[in-house]
């Protein structure tokens, strides 16, 4: 489908009657909210699996070693964190880097941003030079 005829039953946002505007912000705010309800309720619903014994019964605490964690009862979340510590050590650096960016250690990253000559000139001279007049 062209993108013309797709377009074509749209209506500019300044040609609508401010009670049309004020209806569709409604609808947006609406939308939004429910968007974030859901989002908020399966990240609630996560926490509370994460936080789930793998196995029925008391959760097993103080263990003194990583092997001693296989046998041991812990959530859902502790044992993924074994998993990934477990093969990092075996060398995979994609479960190295989980670990690292999940105990906060993820390294800055850097954006430059240099500006043109163009970026400086007012529509006007852009124009003067896309006609070839300047």
């Amino acid at each position: 489908m062209d993108q013309k005829a797709t377009n074509s039953n749209l209506i500019p946002f300044t040609a609508l009657t401010e009670e049309q505007r004020r209806e569709m912000a409604s609808k947006a705010g609406r939308a939004s909210g429910a968007a974030r309800a859901r989002k908020k309720l399966m990240k609630d619903r996560l926490a509370e699996l994460l936080a789930l014994p793998m196995k029925a019964g008391r959760l097993t605490r103080n263990v003194s070693s990583l092997a001693g964690f296989k046998d041991a009862n812990v959530t859902v979340e502790e044992r993924i964190i074994l998993a990934m510590a477990t093969k990092a050590a075996k060398g995979d650096v994609k479960a190295a880097e989980f670990i690292r960016d999940t105990i906060g250690e993820a390294p800055v990253q850097e954006m430059r941003v240099e500006q043109s000559a163009a970026s400086q000139m007012t529509d006007e001279q852009l124009m003067k030079i896309a006609n070839g007049e300047a």
